[in-house]
């Protein structure tokens, strides 16, 4: 098949597609339901609850004081969980985060 050939079948097949149907651009934005407003309040409130169990997580002994990595990735992943979203999302990262952290301390801590 030449590349004519292989241009005019895409052609063919791309006005078979519906348009509805086409990829859409990924809209970014706010949870459904929330206004930016209330949601920009939420995430807010969701970082400070992270820092905090972070915080609590070191002074614990289950984060190094000197992995600043591992701080700053448990922080946007506990930050996630907790910012209003997509539920199946903030459960894949809750169970990275149980799995990484799996230990008897962390459920007295969280």
């Amino acid at each position: 098949m030449s590349s004519q050939e292989r241009t005019a079948h895409a052609k063919k097949l791309a006005a078979l597609r519906d348009p509805a149907n086409m990829a859409r651009p990924r809209r970014k934005g706010v949870a459904r339901g929330w206004s930016a407003e209330a949601f920009a309040v939420a995430k807010a409130q969701a970082q400070l609850e992270a820092a905090e169990l972070v915080s609590r997580l070191k002074l614990a002994g289950l984060i190094a004081p000197d992995d600043h990595a591992g701080a700053d990735a448990t922080f946007a992943a506990l930050a996630f969980v907790k910012t209003p979203g997509s539920r199946v999302e903030r459960e894949k990262v809750a169970r990275r985060l149980l799995r990484f952290y799996a230990s008897p301390e962390l459920a007295n801590l969280i």
